[in-house]
């Protein structure tokens, strides 16, 4: 029953330039949101990023304002401004939010409004200074992005696809917009189209261990890409030995591949790692029902490790997913019985992972 190797956890995500198929040709973004070469401005950023990676976020503000009053187009900073004083809250929140009220409009520019947007209260203000935004300049990618979030939020996958594409036609490198189309992919079930999305971003953001995890579960699972799968979590695994999810993946590259004996030793990995962990002891008493099933001469000694995998599942703590109570009601139950009619009942020893499974 391979369909329930299933992970401990894990939605994946995804990234890739789009280009939109008919429709009105669209400009391309000029590189003047996301590049400044001001000194002024280089010497701002350069002082907040010192201080941020110092964690000193409420020293790092007023270097934030410096660099947006060089370059008032620059919209990373803009984000990272504004998220700062968000994540500080309070006076520093409040201060942020007088600056941006204080700040004039710019008929030239659609940043502003876009700054703006993001510090709206609702939606439909949100929606209504992003149209404006992207009617002084089409090509502004950020606020595709953002009306593509808004509209995702809001269960409009249609419109949320249709704006990212417009996003990707004006900045087809635009991670961020990359990646939100990858999602509204994987949300559509397009998982096919997803993985060159999902590809790319994680060339271009290696360090993103969480996308990277999320991508080979993508080709693992969702696609059966198994061989391309097993180099990023070969990766994954020599940065962190002890990452229950990589070796759960792991483990299911080794199954998929006939290497029982070293999925075996993925998966009580995973249990010494977290005795919790119960979908590795069900992935165990899967495995060993394979086998048993695969080759008659093994069976006893493999339907009993299985059985003892299955007890062990059964008595744990389990999540509340629907395939857990379907295993836990059904499949693992029907199991038991198939294997006490081949090979007897159970010897009545505790189950014990590592030791009789």
């Amino acid at each position: 029953m391979r369909t329930a190797r299933r992970t401990l956890a894990g939605a994946a995500l995804v990234l890739a330039g789009c280009v939109s198929p008919g429709g009105p040709i669209l400009p391309t973004a000029s590189g003047r949101y996301e590049t400044a070469t001001d000194p002024a401005f280089l010497d701002a950023v350069e002082r907040a990023r010192v201080l941020l990676d110092r964690r000193d976020e409420r020293a790092a503000l007023p270097c934030l304002q410096e660099a947006l009053a060089a370059a008032p187009d620059h919209v990373p900073t803009h984000i990272l401004y504004q998220d700062t004083a968000l994540k500080l809250g309070g006076d520093d929140e409040a201060a942020m939010r007088a600056w941006y009220a204080a700040l004039p409009d710019r008929p030239g520019s659609p940043v502003p409004l876009y700054c703006r947007a993001r510090l709206a209260a609702d939606d439909h203000t949100r929606l209504a200074l992003l149209e404006e935004a992207l009617a002084r300049d089409p090509s502004f990618y950020f606020a595709h992005l953002a009306v593509a979030r808004i509209q995702r939020a809001l269960g409009r996958l249609d419109a949320a696809q249709e704006a990212l594409e417009r996003a990707l036609v004006a900045q087809p490198h635009h991670l961020e917009s990359n990646l939100e189309m990858a999602q509204v992919l994987i949300d559509r079930g397009r998982y096919a189209q997803a993985e060159p999305y999902f590809a790319n971003y994680v060339a271009a953001r290696p360090d993103d261990r969480l996308a990277a995890k999320a991508y080979a579960q993508l080709l693992l699972y969702r696609l059966h890409r198994v061989r391309q799968a097993q180099p990023v979590l070969e990766r994954l695994r020599s940065e962190n030995p002890e990452d229950p999810d990589v070796l759960m993946d792991l483990a299911a590259v080794a199954w998929e591949q006939d290497r029982f004996a070293d999925a075996i030793a993925a998966y009580h990995e995973v249990l010494r790692l977290d005795a919790t962990a119960t979908r590795a002891a069900l992935n165990l008493g899967n495995l060993h029902f394979e086998r048993g099933q695969r080759n008659a001469d093994e069976r006893p000694a493999a339907w009993s490790m299985a059985r003892k995998a299955y007890r062990f599942y059964l008595s744990a703590a389990r999540g509340a997913g629907l395939h857990d109570h379907l295993d836990a009601l059904f499949a693992v139950p029907y199991r038991l019985e198939l294997i006490a009619a081949e090979i007897g009942p159970d010897d009545g020893t505790p189950p014990a992972p590592g030791q009789n499974f």
